[in-house]
């Protein structure tokens, strides 16, 4: 089983979630089944900035119900880049019934047009 963590396994999360999201604009929408909600708070200083998208996955549909948090940050200091860091934290539920949601999803986001 995937570790929900690492860094492929939130690419493959990444790329599901946006290939069922109807435009770059959309704050929520719903792929594979899940609901997603997308959050983005930046900050503008005169020397750095920070960009920090929280999206929420949640699968609340009859058992199993499970939500997680997906946090993308990302520090510039004008046109570099000083940092970008993914990670995710699952908030209720198990994480094997994420993985479970990402098998089924997978196969769905594959047929499915970008």
């Amino acid at each position: 089983m995937p570790r929900l963590g690492n860094a492929r396994t939130i690419q493959e999360i990444e790329t599901i979630i946006s290939r069922f999201r109807p435009g770059l604009d959309q704050l929520r929408w719903e792929p594979g089944g899940a609901d997603c909600n997308r959050d983005r708070h930046v900050f503008l200083s005169a020397v750095y900035s920070l960009t920090v998208d929280a999206t929420t996955i949640s699968w609340l549909r009859p058992k199993p119900r499970w939500r997680l948090i997906l946090v993308t940050e990302l520090w510039r200091a004008g046109e570099i880049d000083l940092r970008s860091t993914k990670w995710l934290k699952v908030l209720q539920g198990k994480s094997v019934d994420v993985v479970s949601w990402l098998s089924a999803s997978r196969e769905q986001a594959a047929t499915r047009r970008i």
